[in-house]
């Protein structure tokens, strides 16, 4: 379930930007972060499996975060960072 991102002022201009996600994956998932667009560009994703934290392979372009490890329907949490200008 997606979160608002929360925003904390890092400078005049910028200001960092973070959301948590809940989220069941497989292989070649895409994940869409509709939180990072416009003014807020997608900085880290990272992917850990609920059951025991361990990180799950992905790449990240512009908003979409896509699994690229083999697994299947696995409970995750997604951790998302990024900077709005």
């Amino acid at each position: 379930m997606p979160a608002t991102p929360s925003l904390k002022k890092k400078a005049d201009v910028e200001y960092l930007a973070w959301a948590v996600y809940e989220v069941t994956v497989s292989q070649n998932d895409t994940i869409t972060l509709p939180e990072f667009v416009n003014n807020v560009t997608l900085a880290q994703a990272l992917l850990i499996q609920e059951s025991d934290g361990a990180t799950v392979t992905t790449t990240k372009s512009n908003n979409i975060v896509t699994v690229t490890q083999a697994v299947s329907n696995l409970p995750c949490i997604l951790f998302a960072a990024g900077i709005k200008s």
